[in-house]
């Protein structure tokens, strides 16, 4: 069983490469001996001579956890931890799913006259209904499915916990058909498969393709920057459980979060509520200059 502790390679590799950059602009500035580190050799990684911020939230983060884990055979780690600068965390701004954007990609995938294949219907019915993450998705096994008690059960690739979803029919009957007409004949235990490879199971990119497909035939998002990703199906689902007052842990608990913290991203887009928590102007009332009122 994979430690649900253990960081991913590619975390790793993040984070040795924040570490390096860092060390590396410190050598440019002739500082050689970590005992000699200061805090303006510190801020300039960060900052440049004009005071503009060259790095940011992200990359101190992934800095503080390298120096944090190399402080018990290296103390001076702690010490420059301790002069990394205060940054904010900032959030882009996300072109999310509306209402009527999703019914569009709703009626592509249930009306089996849009020419689309069956594997691209199957994900995108996945995408909307259940909200899995992309590489659960390309990476769903057959024994995942319990066609007898309706569910889907998976070891989540990102966390490690175990996920059961129930399947409604729509989201059955989009396997079975992907399985029955399309699904090339092979021994391999993933759903999904490429179609001219049969041995071979797709990626996460196979994925981003699927919804380009159904998105191309719900003639939505046809801009050049707009946002196609995966992950504002997901985004999407939970907001409009939010919207209907569905306490956090229950939708938690739907998205495989392994931490009550990570609907914190979505909570920011519940408009209804937040609504709720807005104060009435007339509570602060505003008082005319007298050189304005005419006195």
């Amino acid at each position: 069983m994979v430690n649900r502790n253990e960081k991913k390679e590619k975390t790793c590799q993040n984070e040795i490469r924040e570490a390096e950059h860092f060390f590396t602009k410190i050598q440019e500035l002739e500082t050689f001996d970590i005992s000699s580190i200061r805090e303006k050799h510190v801020i300039s990684c960060f900052m440049s001579e004009n005071k503009e911020m060259i790095r940011g939230y992200s990359c101190r983060w992934r800095l503080k956890r390298v120096l944090e884990t190399v402080a018990p055979e290296i103390t001076e780690c702690n010490r420059i931890a301790f002069l990394l600068p205060v940054l904010k965390e900032h959030r882009k701004n996300i072109q999310y799913l509306s209402d009527g954007e999703l019914e569009k990609i709703k009626k592509v995938i249930l009306d089996m006259s849009v020419d689309i294949s069956f594997r691209t219907r199957a994900i995108g019915t996945l995408l909307v209904y259940t909200g899995l993450r992309s590489v659960d998705i390309a990476y769903l096994k057959l024994e995942d499915i319990d066609w007898e008690n309706d569910t889907i059960k998976i070891i989540q690739s990102k966390t490690s916990n175990s996920l059961e979803l129930p399947m409604e029919a729509m989201i059955g009957n989009a396997l079975y058909s992907y399985i029955i007409n399309e699904r090339p004949k092979s021994e391999q235990p993933f759903v999904f498969l490429k179609n001219k490879q049969k041995d071979s199971v797709i990626g996460k990119s196979a994925v981003s393709i699927a919804v380009n497909k159904i998105m191309n035939a719900a003639n939505i998002r046809m801009n050049h920057n707009d946002r196609r990703g995966t992950h504002i199906f997901r985004h999407k689902l939970a907001s409009s459980m939010l919207k209907e007052s569905i306490p956090a842990p229950v939708i938690s608990a739907i998205l495989g979060h392994s931490s009550p913290h990570s609907l914190d991203t979505y909570v920011n887009t519940d408009f209804v509520h937040l609504k709720e928590c807005a104060l009435n102007v007339e509570m602060f009332p505003i008082y005319a200059d007298k050189e304005d009122d005419g006195s």
